[in-house]
């Protein structure tokens, strides 16, 4: 479904895609409701919880999550996102007092891009769409792509374009006469005491927590997808999907990328313990080493500039494959590794950094001398490596002031990661500033920055 409103204030367009039973009965988009207009892409898991605190005029069964924001909107005004749990992006327009809200969610799932332009604030779920529009083109961004070619373009707010800029994770934008208002109102805490054995109490908590959220997920009218690697993170979710389901039948697939010859079993014996008997492995390379123009052509036309995250094109398979069987919620292990099951040694670099040094002698094997010596030498390490690599800043100093465009580059830029140790060169930094595609190496991370420079 998809729709506009227009008036002589503005603008605003939504497509919307049904997923959850509620979201049925949404009836047009944008959701208006007398000078308000309300544009609303995510998914709300405390129905109950607000429905219990707002006055509604239908069952909530029936009331789409737009409608819970319009009556939160009436009740708390720009108080709303703080009481929202749920991944979203939304806009409320008010055609009386010509305002404009916009807020995002926590983790920042959902993207929302903002442009502040001198005819009016645009604004889209993509950028792609920002570049649709007549006499309004922004500026591609030198100084991004370089940073995207050496894997450091990533950023809570800024883009591939000077004008636009993604709305973060957390915040939301309050635009009206003489008023543009970038606030944050959610922050992380990361008060907890260091605990250095297993405390029972604190996995049941994150136990609790983890079902809590799958079950609220898991609403849905179509078929559910997993990812599924075979490894902790995508087999936890996928064990939880199929306990909960109990037997699943055909209302879950699983996906996987197999690109070494164990992978398989692993993958199939994940499956297999969850009860899932459709199961998809994908042993291309597409998004991992191979990039055609015509693929590059189709990631730019939907995102509008090169992903900052492989996922967004590498797992094209998955989405294809969703899209033909109708599914609409894809389960993920993706950001386990950064946020719950990190890589075991990062432990002891934490631990030395707190100056825990008992604690972390307490995880390493073998005889205490030895354990003595091995934290010893892990921290004369920790303390003899810079934080980036000599030998690439003189570099930097040599070769990059040879071209004015490339002495935008700053030092802060030049890490010790395997990024530069593989292709990007200085004068393939060069040449994405320039727009030239003389001296590069044509590796595919510049080539998709050559596509944006020009």
């Amino acid at each position: 479904m998809s729709g506009y409103q227009r008036d002589e204030h503005g603008l605003l367009v939504e497509a919307d895609i049904f997923n959850t039973p509620s979201s049925r009965h949404i009836g047009s988009v944008p959701l208006v409701s007398d000078r308000l207009r309300v544009a609303f892409w995510g998914r709300l898991d405390n129905r109950d919880e607000l429905a219990a605190q707002l006055v509604l005029d239908r069952p909530l069964d029936e009331t789409p999550d737009a409608r819970l924001i319009l009556a939160g909107w009436l009740k708390w005004g720009e108080s709303l996102p703080e009481k929202l749990t749920g991944d979203f992006a939304l806009a409320i327009m008010d055609s009386e007092r010509r305002t404009a809200f916009l807020a995002r969610d926590p983790v920042g799932v959902k993207p929302l891009y903002y442009w502040p332009h001198e005819q009016g604030l645009l604004f889209a779920s993509t950028s792609a769409a920002l570049l649709k529009l007549k006499n309004a083109r922004p500026t591609p961004d030198p100084e991004w792509i370089a940073r995207y070619v050496i894997g450091q373009s990533k950023s809570h707010d800024r883009t591939a374009f000077k004008e636009i800029m993604k709305l973060p994770g957390g915040h939301s934008l309050s635009i009206g006469e003489g008023r543009h208002e970038l606030r944050r109102y959610h922050h992380w805490r990361d008060d907890a005491r260091d605990v250095f054995t297993r405390d029972p109490a604190r996995v049941e908590a994150y136990r609790a927590v983890l079902e809590e959220t799958m079950r609220s997920q898991m609403i849905s009218d179509y078929t559910l997808g997993t990812e599924n690697s075979g490894g902790i993170d995508s087999a936890t979710i996928t064990a939880y999907l199929g306990k909960f389901m109990g037997d699943p039948g055909d209302r879950l697939h699983s996906f996987g990328f197999a690109l070494s010859e164990e992978e398989p079993a692993y993958i199939l014996e994940t499956s297999q313990a969850a009860s899932i008997v459709h199961n998809h492995i994908n042993t291309s390379q597409y998004g991992r080493s191979g990039f055609s123009d015509e693929q590059m052509r189709e990631d730019l036309e939907i995102l509008g500039y090169p992903e900052e995250h492989g996922n967004a094109t590498s797992h094209r398979p998955f989405y294809d494959q969703c899209q033909l069987y109708g599914i609409r919620t894809l389960f993920s292990g993706y950001g386990g590794d950064e946020v719950v099951t990190n890589y075991a040694n990062h432990i002891q670099r934490e631990l030395i950094d707190k100056g825990a040094y008992k604690a972390a002698i307490d995880l390493m094997r073998g005889k205490l001398p030895l354990r003595i010596y091995r934290l010893l030498r892990r921290i004369y390490k920790e303390r003899k490596n810079a934080g980036y690599n000599a030998n690439f800043l003189a570099v930097w100093k040599k070769d990059g002031r040879s071209s004015r465009s490339a002495t935008r580059l700053s030092p802060a830029m030049i890490w010790s990661g395997n990024i530069w140790k593989r292709r990007a060169t200085m004068p393939c930094i060069a040449s994405i500033m320039t727009g030239s595609s003389a001296d590069c190496c044509r590796w595919p991370m510049c080539r998709r920055g050559l596509r944006i420079a020009r």
